[in-house]
């Protein structure tokens, strides 16, 4: 480490946030995300700066920290999900609670490997436990769900070592960065930068140009593994009887578990995270959760037969009945995934680290290729017995569903919220020619800032139609979003499945205690949202039937739009177990 010709020297404490903000720059940062706040001013500014003289630098902007937070989330999960690259995403916010606003989403982050990288302006510490206004104490607030917490001081004016001070904070920097964007162990960071008044500058400096100042041994994009890690070497052959679980696949990843599939005959059960699950081919198994929930209502037990070995590929399964199965299955259970971290909860399965591109490829070498396709005997009929009886079903929120999943088509975006959302999506996904790029925040599977993240993976303009899918408590949670979906490049139609509250409940135990679910559970509140898509300036539908319903998605084509579907809050838990129950009496299922 070294400097060059001195020139460090010339920085000085208006310069300093300028010289950091150019380094992230420098390091491949491009989308900076900025809360408004006093503290968080040279920062800011530095930005500006930046933004005026590298025309590729995204700024966005947005007034609620929480919101931003899953906004930079959902930026960073589009480029993983459509490129497989690991985006930094850099966060700016003042001190105080905007910081620890930021918590919901850094957890997700955490839970799906997402690189932020969280600039969080704090005060001095001799502002700290006096009784100083918004100070709090922010140094490794987020220490449970970050690969690093760098705290970086004030810069002091009398101090005579500033080149060593660059030096040090921006080699700290590289080693933060290397962590988030680690192929195998990525995540957020956070990087606490202390400043003392003035926060404003008082002139317009020259800007720094750290890359002719400054030469540091390494860079971000110089990717080690940690001591003790390796990627696996799989021994595994594909047999007859394998079963291939797609989970949570990126569309590059989907391409190739499908091109394995192609290539040794083997089925392949689609989870509705793993890109392949509208896809229509005699080797994906439809309607996978409602076959086994069929299974299960004749049985009492899943289905093991013809199958002697189950490989899954990627994480973070919908289904929960395949989520049991896998954790009952007498088979030997294999799970491939580029993360180290571990993606079986019931620890049934041997865990491979490695990426599920390079898994395929091995795993293909292994087996002799067989290239026969063998259609699976009942699926059409099986088809058929689905739609025939949710398609005569009332105008409900599984009509809605199906009929808005059928909309999608290749170069469409569905972004599907969690609770009964994602379920209904899994449950009833039709197959079709054509799969759009499906985008859910299973991480930790909140219904909190769905809205925000959703519109962070639509920053930029597209070519399809975008469609959100989501519940009426999942929109209540996240309200001041609906500011970031009005700016959207592109137009997007968002659907709520309005039931008056948290209707999941009704799947769950706590429907044995009717009025205890009611009132403590579901939570009725008893609202609409045509005002607030009026304040919002959204297009607004409230249709009531299916063909209403139909024009109502076809009219959205050109303007950011809210489609409230209104219904009864025990209509589709209670179809859902009809439509169960009534497949599980038709024969011909093996």
């Amino acid at each position: 480490m070294r400097v060059i010709g001195g020139a460090v020297g010339v920085i000085n404490a208006e310069l300093w946030p300028r010289v950091l903000i150019n380094h992230l720059y420098k390091q491949g940062v491009r989308h900076f995300c900025l809360a408004p706040g006093s503290r968080s001013a040279p920062l800011t500014l530095a930005v500006n700066e930046l933004q005026k003289r590298q025309p590729e630098v995204k700024v966005h902007c947005h007034f609620d920290e929480r919101g931003l937070g899953f906004f930079a989330l959902g930026i960073s999960k589009k480029a993983w999900l459509k490129e497989q690259v690991k985006e930094p995403v850099v966060l700016i916010t003042t001190s105080g609670t905007a910081v620890v606003n930021l918590h919901p989403a850094v957890v997700e982050a955490a839970q799906t490997q997402l690189p932020l990288i969280l600039l969080t302006a704090d005060r001095p510490d001799e502002l700290l436990n006096c009784g100083a206004n918004q100070a709090i104490a922010q140094k490794s607030v987020f220490a449970q769900h970050t690969l690093a917490e760098l705290n970086i001081p004030p810069w002091d004016e009398r101090a005579q070592a500033n080149e060593d001070f660059v030096l040090k904070n921006l080699a700290a920097i590289n080693a933060a960065l290397r962590k988030a964007r680690h192929p195998q162990q990525s995540g957020p960071v956070q990087i606490n930068c202390q400043f003392r008044d003035p926060l404003y500058p008082s002139s317009e400096n020259a800007w720094p140009d750290t890359e002719s100042h400054i030469e540091l041994p390494l860079q971000a994009n110089q990717l080690d593994l940690p001591e003790g890690h390796h990627r696996s070497q799989l021994n595994l052959k594909i047999t007859p009887n394998t079963l291939i679980v797609a989970g949570a696949l990126t569309q590059p990843e989907s391409q190739k578990v499908m091109a394995l599939v192609e290539a040794t005959g083997c089925k392949v059960y689609p989870d509705v995270n793993s890109q392949l699950r509208s896809r229509q081919h005699p080797l994906v198994i439809s309607y996978g959760d409602l076959k086994l929930a069929k299974e299960e209502t004749l049985t009492g037990e899943f289905p093991e037969n013809h199958i002697d070995q189950v490989i899954q590929m990627g994480g973070r399964l919908v289904s929960k009945r395949m989520n049991q199965w896998l954790s009952r299955c007498r088979q030997p259970y294999h799970l491939i995934d580029q993360h180290l971290a571990r993606l079986d909860p019931t620890g049934m399965a041997q865990q491979w680290c490695l990426p599920i591109a390079e898994a395929c490829d091995q795993l293909l070498s292994n087996t002799n290729a067989r290239g026969q396709i063998v259609p699976e005997e009942s699926k059409e009929n099986f088809e058929l017995q689905l739609a025939e009886r949710a398609e005569l079903k009332p105008w409900s929120e599984l009509t809605a569903t199906m009929h808005l999943l059928k909309r999608a088509r290749q170069k469409d975006e569905l972004f599907i919220g969690n609770s009964l959302a994602i379920r209904f999506a899994d449950s009833l996904c039709p197959l079709t020619d054509e799969s759009p790029l499906v985008i859910s925040q299973r991480g930790a599977s909140g219904i909190d800032g769905l809205v925000a993240s959703a519109c962070g993976s639509w920053s930029q303009p597209g070519s399809g139609r975008r469609f959100l899918l989501l519940g009426d408590t999942s929109l209540l949670h996240d309200l001041n979003s609906l500011a970031l979906l009005s700016h959207s490049p592109s137009p997007v139609t968002l659907v709520v499945l309005n039931n008056d509250g948290g209707s999941i409940f009704n799947l769950l135990p706590a429907k044995q205690f009717p009025q205890a679910r009611r009132d403590y559970f579901q939570v009725p509140h008893g609202m609409t949202f045509e005002a607030i898509a009026k304040q919002f300036g959204l297009n607004y539908y409230q249709p009531h039937s299916v063909d209403e319903y139909d024009f109502a998605l076809e009219s959205c084509s050109q303007a950011h739009s809210l489609i409230e579907c209104i219904f009864d809050s025990q209509q589709a838990t209670d179809l859902l177990t009809q439509l169960i129950h009534s497949l599980a009496k038709e024969s011909g299922y093996d």
